[in-house]
């Protein structure tokens, strides 16, 4: 394997591999400083330069920090970051039953949780959805993966139209944090 000179390593070269074995399935993770988490698909990890090789075993508390980190979260194929974001969105911030939406943040794209996860994770650039763009899909049911647009969220009364899962109605309190008024 070539050795990695300087330049390259500044370019942003990926310095950490991860192989996870979970049960039947295998995730492989690059790492690479400054930059976040990303899962890299098993075909393209031979075109990488890995400095240094680390296998985790499924009982191993690395496994834990790693996915409890803040980095990235696949829920419904939807990519949604924040801390410790479960299987339906909960995180860190709000995790009770009907808690279970994400929103994809109008100022990078990317869903979150909640306004605490984007301040913690998140672009550091925050913006609220302009009103005149309340057509764009930008909530996720963490229950069913259904994306509502704005106003079918703001209007949906507290549950998702598709899987009828109740929301938590508390949001409405913290809708001038995403939405225009």
């Amino acid at each position: 394997m070539p050795e990695l000179d300087d330049a390259k390593a500044q370019a942003g070269m990926p310095e950490t591999f991860i192989c996870l074995k979970i049960g039947s399935r295998t995730y492989s993770f690059l790492l690479t400083a400054g930059k976040e988490f990303h899962l890299a698909p098993k075909n393209l990890i031979r075109l990488f330069v890995i400095i240094r090789v680390t296998y985790l075993r499924e009982d191993s508390d690395d496994i834990e920090w790693i996915l409890k980190k803040g980095v990235k979260r696949m829920a419904h194929e939807m990519t949604v970051k924040g801390l410790d974001v479960d299987p339906e969105t909960r995180c860190r911030h709000y995790h009770s039953e009907v808690d279970r939406i994400a929103i994809k943040f109008y100022c990078c794209g990317i869903y979150y949780p909640c306004f605490e996860c984007h301040q913690a994770v998140g672009c550091g650039r925050h913006q609220v959805w302009p009103s005149g763009l309340f057509h764009e899909k930008a909530v996720l049911c963490g229950s069913c993966g259904h994306q509502l647009s704005i106003a079918e969220y703001l209007e949906c009364r507290s549950e998702c139209p598709s899987c009828h899962s109740a929301f938590n109605p508390g949001c409405s309190l913290h809708k001038h944090l995403y939405f225009a008024a």
